[in-house]
């Protein structure tokens, strides 16, 4: 308690006590944080229209399409691997907030927080404006707090320069983003040969069932895959869109994602 009253009573400036301020931050964190998560659900729609574009312009031997679907698709990615690192990021600097709300540790605990935050609005600054705006003024303020208290910091007043631990922190939540990248967005085909009609031969994994497929795609993924069991690895296309009441399309797409997950091969 002393420390607090301490730090308070070097905030006559802006007559806002210290704890307020990190509230009020972490409030507004919050907010910038459920935005990006809009942004980044705007993003995987839009990736899931361009990929299907994608693998239609694959099956019909349409080369130049395919690739320029799948030049789209991988700038879309990037950008949402950008976004969910930001969204990591701030997560990481609402805890530690949380921390300097509740023990004050301001030396220690707010130093990397207002590189991570300047550092994040920089790389938003040329996708989501609005919430680097926002994030400048949180890092403006969060600068201004420290000074305000009389704690001396080790270059705080060139928040450009980030410290060890925000740094860190950054890389960590660019490799995680990655991970997620993966898990949240289907793998994007090989521009190959595309997949003939006839009757195809095909060797199931029984290690691996069709449910581990993309959700989007899981309830014909694991109809068409069935269907190959049943026929002991013998399909003609036209036939199993027939019996599933499935397009030819519908069919020929299941393989293909089926085949690029390892689920089955063609032989």
């Amino acid at each position: 308690m002393a420390f607090w009253k301490k730090v308070e009573n070097r905030l006559k400036v802006s007559n806002k006590p210290l704890k307020e301020r990190i509230v009020k931050a972490i409030y507004s964190l919050q907010v910038q944080k459920d935005k990006l998560e809009n942004t980044l659900n705007k993003l995987q729609r839009r990736d899931r229209q361009v990929f299907e574009k994608c693998i239609g312009a694959h099956l019909s031997n349409d080369r130049t399409h395919a690739v320029m679907y799948a030049n789209e698709c991988a700038e879309i990615r990037n950008m949402a691997k950008l976004i969910m690192s930001a969204q990591l990021s701030i997560e990481r600097v609402i805890l530690r907030l949380e921390t300097v709300k509740e023990f004050g540790d301001i030396m220690a605990q707010l130093s990397p927080v207002i590189g991570i935050v300047n550092e994040v609005s920089k790389k938003l600054s040329g996708v989501v404006p609005e919430v680097s705006n926002e994030l400048d003024k949180i890092h403006r303020i969060l600068n201004q707090t420290v000074l305000e208290t009389g704690v001396s910091m080790q270059r705080v007043d060139t928040p450009h320069l980030l410290n060890e631990e925000a740094r860190r922190i950054i890389e960590e939540a660019s490799i995680i983003a990655e991970q997620k990248i993966r898990e949240r967005f289907p793998e994007l085909p090989k521009l190959g040969e595309p997949i003939a009609e006839g009757e195809i031969s095909i060797a199931t994994s029984p290690s691996i069932h069709a449910k581990t497929v993309n959700w989007m795609y899981k309830k014909i993924d694991e109809e068409v895959y069935d269907y190959i069991v049943r026929n002991q690895g013998k399909i003609s296309i036209s036939k199993c869109a027939l019996e599933l009441k499935l397009t030819p399309e519908e069919v020929k797409n299941a393989i293909k994602r089926l085949r690029e997950k390892g689920i089955i091969r063609i032989i």
